[in-house]
């Protein structure tokens, strides 16, 4: 039973940090019900912990050195491999890089 509690209380606080989230970007009221009925805002299945990587990912998009780290330190989202040839590979050719390169004064100075 209180197995039962917990995994409600898990799936309330999901829903409530989507839906915090969303307000906080002054999405319409209508449009929140209507992604709040989606499967994807029910964590529901068997990957709960991608739902709410991906999640966490979402909220944290403002601060991308936040939203890079979480994918580091959670695994979510995926981002697959960039190999459309209308996009640039950039330096870490096409891969989610693991960690930021030294600056040239960093390695100069080590």
């Amino acid at each position: 039973m209180a197995y039962d509690q917990g995994r409600d209380k898990a799936k309330e606080y999901f829903r409530n940090g989507i839906s915090t989230s969303l307000k906080k970007w002054e999405i319409d009221q209508a449009k929140i019900n209507e992604f709040m009925a989606n499967p994807v805002a029910q964590l529901a299945g068997d990957n709960k912990e991608e739902q709410i990587g991906n999640q966490m990912y979402l909220a944290l998009v403002p601060n991308y050195f936040k939203g890079w780290t979480h994918i580091r330190r959670s695994r979510y989202p995926v981002i697959p491999k960039r190999t459309s040839e209308h996009l640039s590979k950039g330096a870490s050719n096409g891969i989610m890089p693991k960690r930021f390169k030294y600056s040239t004064f960093e390695m100069g100075a080590n």
